[in-house]
Parts: C-alpha cells; structure tokens; sequence
C-alpha cells in the first residue's frame, strides 16, 4: 500500500526537473493544473448510493476549489437541478472552463432539455462544451446510444455560438469493450473520456488507452480517474489511485492525453484517503509547467 506522503513525495520528484530548469514561471505558461477537471453533480444525488459511507452536501464550485481544479464538468443527475438552468448556473461563473451535460447519469437526455443548455452556453462565455455521460448502452439492440447519430450530429451543428465554437465530449467505460458500434458517435465528438469502473481494470490502462485510440484516431483523449472503486463499492486503492495520477502526468506531457478529469465532487466530504491523496498530489504537481520545453 502506498501512504499518501510517499504518494505525495513520488510525485515531487517527478516533477523536479520542471520546477528546477531556467525556463519562464509556472506562471506565465500553460500550469499542469489547466489540464485538471473536476466531475460533478449536484449535491446529494449519490446519497445511500455505491457503498459511500456518507452523505455529501459539498457543491461542485466548493469541490474544485478543495481538490485544486480549475475547471469542472456537471453533469445533470437524478433531474436535478431542473431547467432553466441560468439561476442554478450563476455559481460556476467564475469557473475558468465550464462544460455541461446534455446526456446526464443513465443517459438521461431530452430534445427540451438540449435546448436549454444552448440557451445557458450562450448566457456563460466560460462554457467550452457540452458532455454525453452514459451514453452507450449496447443491450438496446438499434438503439445503442441515448441519441441517434443524427441527433448528435443536429446539437453539433448549432454549437457554434456567439462566435466560439464549443468541443463536444462523450464518456467510454472499459466495460464498453471498444464495440466498433461507437464509431458513427465517437466521429461527431471531439472529446473522449475513458474511465475503469473497477480498479482493477487499472492494470490494463496502457492497453485500453490503445485500443481507445485505434477506435477514434484524432481524438481528445482524456483520463477519467475515479477516486472511489465503483465495482465492488468499496475505498480505492492508494496505490491504484498514484498509478492513474503519474502515468496521467506523463501522458498529459507527451501529449498522448489532452486532460485529467477526477470524479468527483460527491467524494470530497467524505473523509476519503484517495481524496486526500488526490489532492495533496494535485497541490504538489498543479503549478509545474506543463511542458519541461
């Protein structure tokens, strides 16, 4: 098992030679922690849920700022908050990026609600995106995603507003097993997250990751990193929490991923030590310069 000071002290060395060269400030250049996203819901939609052993009430703003991620993904649960959205949404205003669900938790999604995310990513210039959680569901023989490739390509074609052109992001979980029936999606996004619901399928990052790759040449390829074991509900591993956040640092620097997204908000009031670690690791690496060169 992997102590958190040990965690914490790998990761430092990692970064050493960025923070030792003579190049410009942390500062005045692309930071490790631009790359950092936090997962989020509102507060209490995961309560009594997947083994946590408390209750959250932490918002996602709250969350970022004690994680230490600039930039935050909510993804709307459980009906919640209702639409329209812009009351609920004026506390992510300063939030350095800012994207949101059009497909929420299960694949929830409606042509109604799709109309009013447009409607909120036109009144906040710090929305970059617009995100389909849950998406693929290949037990609905013709029906394997929440929208129809045509839907899909329709909500890309208006997001071009007021003169920014929004990315649109969709999630991938390994138990998808990289089924040659996402193409025609995957095509349409520009986005994707790859995200092991088990820690063990840790083991198989690297190999999944290629085969990700081989499926959607082109891509954004992010790193979903759960700081909970969602498969056997239960704490996740110190050490398969340092495996996910050094090799994400590596790839994030040789440009084989584009970002890191932790889930998630939920997890950050309940006295986890993967949260912790999490953070701590984030505090020591977020201000390093991206690239060494």
């Amino acid at each position: 098992m992997v102590t958190r000071r040990r965690f914490v002290q790998m990761s430092a060395m990692a970064g050493m030679a960025a923070l030792t060269s003579q190049e410009p400030r942390a500062d005045e250049r692309e930071r490790v922690r631009d790359r950092f996203w936090l997962w989020s819901h509102h507060p209490g939609v995961y309560d009594g849920m997947f083994g946590l052993p408390r209750n959250s009430r932490m918002t996602p703003v709250e969350a970022a700022k004690y994680l230490g991620t600039p930039n935050i993904m909510f993804i709307r649960a459980a009906g919640k908050p209702a639409y329209p959205f812009e009351e609920y949404a004026a506390a992510f205003k300063d939030v350095k990026q800012l994207q949101w669900s059009i497909t929420g938790s299960s694949g929830a999604t409606s042509n109604e609600e799709r109309e009013y995310v447009l409607r909120l990513a036109a009144s906040m210039p710090n929305i970059t995106g617009l995100y389909m959680d849950d998406f693929f569901n290949f037990a609905r023989e013709g029906q394997e995603g929440s929208m129809t490739v045509g839907e899909v390509k329709a909500i890309r074609d208006r997001m071009t507003i007021n003169g920014r052109r929004l990315e649109l992001g969709i999630v991938v979980y390994t138990a998808d097993k990289f089924d040659d029936r996402m193409r025609p999606y995957l095509e349409l996004c520009d986005e994707i997250s790859l995200w092991s619901w088990s820690a063990k399928e840790l083991d198989e990052l690297e190999a999944n990751f290629a085969k990700l790759k081989e499926l959607a040449p082109g891509k954004r390829l992010q790193m979903g990193c759960y700081m909970w074991d969602y498969g056997p509900q239960q704490p996740m591993p110190l050490e398969r929490i340092e495996r996910q956040c050094t090799m994400g640092l590596k790839w994030l620097r040789e440009k084989r991923i584009g970002d890191m997204i932790f889930c998630g908000a939920h997890l950050c009031d309940q006295g986890l030590e993967a949260v912790e670690a999490t953070r701590n690791w984030i505090a020591t690496v977020g201000d390093q310069p991206l690239y060494e060169h």
